[in-house]
């Protein structure tokens, strides 16, 4: 048997979609056979329909490894019975590969084989989905066990096979109309989807247009640090101590504190923002403040997670960015969640060549490019009015203030503390290890402070809907794993990989 079917149905027996397991023909020959019963299966159903099993066919050379390459002519019937049955691959988190074989070197070939496809219809159904590849288990079967989840059990998402968009693709004409055609095919898909599903289409035209650049570049890397440091196999932390140890240190840092009475603290705050100033901060942005949002930012700035560029909204706006605007308008009247464009990565970089401490980096959120439009947006709106709102003693960040003056009005302290001379009342100065104010806030406290500066409540909820909606990842050897607080950690070249 090659396929089975179930309807699903609601609480009053009526089906709503249809889910459709498949068994590809194994031979070569007969894997027509797969796809006009895909396309039968598809044709006879009315209903939003999901597909999934072992389709036995990779639709990219990046989802192969090992054995021969997979000719493009045996991968295009698959692809184009997706196109025309209108189904699309759902992602996946876990190894890329779902099946393997051999045992030696020489021998061995993995490929994804198995995946989950779904029709538009059932992408709107359910927006909320996961698809997970589970480790392969070959004491019962060569292949990997997929789930797919319909509600996420966790906050992160993000595939073993980490997309990032690369410059150097422009340099090829034919880049605009691949981008152009893989963006107008997930019509209809919210933006997070079709990310997900067109990166897998650009990463396939990618491989065959460029082959492995990231390969390419590892190798050569590789030999730079043999040549300049010899081997580094000695020194290095096991994965999961150090995964322990990140982990501990931002729990520690990022946790709150549960603070309680806040009155001290705030009775002093002024009321200083007016009407007309949270009238022209609550108007919906324009289609201009949006655009002027994206192009402030720069172009090759990490990317991660989801790993396009702002170079590539930038590059292609006159097709991406109808979506753009239309998420963040909606975003702004409250009928979009932000959690889902809300993936962050924390890169440490670090201070000294040994370090001991995780103190001893600078850590550095790398966001989605789309969060990073909806925070854009939200800063130039209230830029106008930050000599306002901003105490003057803060010196740093205000246009037309410079983050020296607090030095100097120091150094001037000192200096009158040495000519100052002895006496009974003598003067004394104390040096503070501070940590940096924006590395320690109580979310709380900013959204009280902010109702007691003035802002609306509409401002304050979506400020707090920025801060309450973030989650971070990690990646280890490639290997995507959720603990408390996810970390990306760039420190022994061999030991964590991008």
């Amino acid at each position: 048997m090659h396929h089975f079917a179930i309807d699903i149905l609601d609480n009053n027996n009526t089906a709503k979609w249809r889910a459709i397991g498949i068994y590809g023909w194994p031979e070569q020959a007969d894997r027509h056979l797969t796809w006009s019963l895909m396309s039968n299966l598809r044709a006879e159903c009315d209903l939003p329909c999901i597909m999934f099993g072992d389709f036995n066919e990779i639709i990219s050379l990046s989802k192969k490894e090992g054995g021969v390459p997979r000719s493009e002519r045996l991968m295009d019937p698959f692809r184009s019975t997706m196109d025309t049955c209108s189904l699309h691959d759902l992602g996946f988190k876990g190894s890329i590969f779902t099946w393997e074989r051999g045992n030696t070197m020489e021998t061995f070939v993995r490929e994804r084989l198995d995946r989950f496809l779904a029709s538009e219809e059932r992408c709107l159904l359910f927006s909320d989905f996961e698809v997970t590849n589970m480790p392969i288990f070959k004491v019962n079967s060569d292949h990997a066990p997929i789930i797919m989840s319909i509600v996420k059990k966790g906050p992160d998402s993000y595939s073993g096979n980490a997309f990032k968009f690369e410059s150097l693709w422009l340099s090829n004409e034919n880049c605009g109309s691949v981008i152009e055609n893989g963006w107008s095919k997930g019509a209809g898909l919210s933006i997070m989807h079709r990310l997900a599903v067109y990166s897998e289409a650009l990463a396939s035209w990618a491989a065959l247009t460029f082959g492995s650049v990231k390969k390419r570049i590892k190798i050569v890397e590789k030999k730079i640090r043999e040549l300049k440091m010899g081997s580094m196999d000695g020194g290095k932390l096991e994965r999961v101590d150090l995964e322990r140890l990140i982990s501990a240190y931002f729990e520690n840092l990022f946790a709150t504190s549960s603070p309680t009475g806040f009155q001290d603290a705030l009775e002093r705050i002024e009321s200083v923002v007016m009407e007309d100033m949270n009238a022209v901060l609550d108007c919906e942005p324009t289609d201009e403040e949006i655009k002027s949002a994206l192009f402030q930012i720069h172009p090759n700035k990490a990317p991660r997670p989801y790993g396009m560029h702002a170079l590539f909204f930038q590059k292609f706006w006159q097709s991406v960015g109808p979506d753009i605007i239309a998420f963040v308008k909606s975003w702004w009247r409250g009928d979009v969640d932000l959690r889902d464009m809300n993936k962050t990565c924390i890169v440490l970089i670090l201070k000294c060549t040994s370090p001991l401490q995780i103190s001893e980096s600078r850590h550095i959120s790398c966001c989605n490019v789309i969060y990073k439009i909806v925070s854009k947006t939200m800063a130039n709106k209230l830029k106008g009015f930050l000599d306002k709102v901003i105490s003057p003693n803060q010196s740093a960040f205000i246009p037309g203030r410079l983050i020296f003056d607090n030095a100097l009005v120091a150094f001037e302290n000192f200096h009158s503390i040495e000519c100052g001379g002895e006496g009974k009342k003598g003067s004394i100065a104390m040096k503070l290890d501070m940590i940096k104010a924006y590395d320690r806030v109580e979310w709380v406290f900013l959204e009280k402070v902010m109702d007691r500066m003035g802002f609306s409540s509409a401002w304050i909820g979506r400020i707090m809907s920025c801060l309450q909606s973030v989650n971070f990842a990690s990646k280890l050897k490639g290997k995507s794993r959720v603990v408390d607080l996810m970390i990306l950690m760039m420190t022994q070249p061999n030991l964590f990989t991008d």
